[in-house]
């Protein structure tokens, strides 16, 4: 993509930098690097409105104030931090440089898994009444999914897209595999008690990706899902991108013990999670990789978006590891560990 000249001096900065393009779901990043080796970060979001970047901002500063370490956005001429052009959203930060952590080498240490679980606690600890934050709504029982399944098996019938039906059977099977306990959903969905928590401060995707280890500590980036959601959801979510035994999608992998035991004491401290914490853990690990995924994968299948399918494991046993008969009691047995 040409960056914009406009958008380049609005900011300020030097026109005819180099521009390289960044792997992103949800966004259009970019690496911006001036001649003299200054390097920014230029976002055209996707998702969020110019009001929702400015709230999110905000938002950000206060986190900051925290101690929090996230890259700073700058402002532009007119003292806004977002840009409006041609009808796309953009901002422009500072480029961290750091160390890349990548789930090919799965390349993170248990000293920074501990950092993570320190930063996570952080974030969670802060105050929600000092933030302009929405809550996530768990109340959904698995009647979207159910829709979201009908048109995706019609879709499926109909389409003719290629190079895809290896993890396609995948999704097909596990819908089978699921039938029964999507069943009684109404019933366990009653049952867990994490969604009657009270909700806190949450980043909403703490992957390798967005985790920038530097010298002066651990950034954290990409805060477009800053809402607020039970704490044990969040831990548990994190578990899944930043523990596991990197074969398969976070909601479906299964749980490296060796990876989980630093980032648990970074959280929860040297007496780990209590009974209460870890039946809630184990709730939402049931309810990610037997629903969450899936709502959130056929929507994008249903949106042309295939990318997901990339998240699927080639070894197709790896995406049923939750289906496991003995995968919640293994689990139950590392976190009380």
């Amino acid at each position: 993509m040409n960056i914009p000249d406009r958008l380049i001096a609005a900011y300020g900065l030097e026109s005819g930098g180099t521009v390289t393009a960044l792997e992103s779901f949800a966004n259009r990043v970019y690496l911006y690097t001036l001649n003299n080796g200054e390097a920014y970060i230029i976002k055209q979001y996707k998702v969020l409105d110019a009001q929702g970047v400015r709230t999110l901002h905000a938002n950000q500063k206060r986190l900051r104030a925290r101690g929090i370490l996230i890259p700073e956005v700058l402002a532009g001429k007119d003292g806004d931090t977002v840009s409006e052009l041609d009808g796309e959203v953009f901002d422009i930060s500072r480029y961290v440089p750091h160390r890349n952590l990548n789930y090919q080498d799965y390349n993170i240490s248990e000293e920074e898994l501990t950092e993570v679980g320190r930063l996570l606690k952080t974030i969670h600890d802060t105050d929600p009444a000092t933030m302009d934050l929405e809550a996530v709504s768990f109340s959904d029982n698995g009647s979207g999914a159910e829709s979201l399944i009908s048109d995706y098996r019609q879709w499926r019938m109909k389409s003719k897209v290629t190079g895809v039906d290896t993890k396609l059977a995948v999704i097909d099977e596990f819908l089978t595999r699921t039938e029964s306990w999507r069943d009684s959903l109404s019933e366990r969905f009653s049952a867990y008690t994490f969604t009657n928590t009270e909700p806190v401060v949450s980043h909403g995707d703490v992957s390798l990706v967005n985790l920038l280890p530097t010298g002066q500590g651990m950034y954290l980036i990409d805060w477009d899902k800053l809402k607020l959601r039970p704490p044990m959801y969040e831990v548990q979510r994190t578990i899944g991108l930043i523990c596991g035994t990197g074969n398969v999608n976070g909601n479906l992998e299964e749980i490296s013990k060796e990876r989980l035991k630093p980032f648990v004491e970074g959280y929860f401290g040297n007496k780990g999670p209590s009974e209460g914490q870890v039946r809630q853990l184990i709730e939402v690990a049931e309810y990610t990789s037997h629903l969450d995924w899936l709502r959130f994968t056929l929507g994008q299948l249903l949106a042309g978006d295939f990318r997901v399918l990339e998240l699927l494991s080639d070894d197709t046993e790896q995406n049923f590891y939750w289906l496991r008969p003995d995968a919640f009691s293994r689990y139950r047995e590392m976190l009380a560990g």
